[in-house]
């Protein structure tokens, strides 16, 4: 992994090269989102405060990961709060 500042960057070392088919992607979004159901369930019941954070490159597909994500999600449980931060 690289670093910068004293800091490790998890980004550099993605491998790009990897992917699914359609058909293999669609079985894993189902099952996750099943469990995230799940997840959300427990959560809500247990009273577990939760942050999910983003990180990534512009245009990395954040905002549709986000959309997914709260479009899974029973919106009575849910609080959507975006921050933005632009580096110098």
């Amino acid at each position: 992994m690289a670093e910068h500042g004293g800091e490790t960057l998890i980004l550099p070392a993605i491998d790009l090269t990897r992917s699914l088919t359609e058909d293999a992607y669609q079985l894993r979004y189902e099952a996750c989102e099943r469990r995230l159901h799940e997840l959300q369930y427990f959560i809500h019941r247990e009273k577990i405060p939760v942050i999910i954070l983003f990180e990534g490159w512009d245009a990395a597909g954040k905002g549709g990961a986000i959309i997914r994500l709260d479009r899974a999600l029973n919106p009575a449980a849910v609080s959507l709060n975006l921050l933005l931060h632009r580096a110098a």
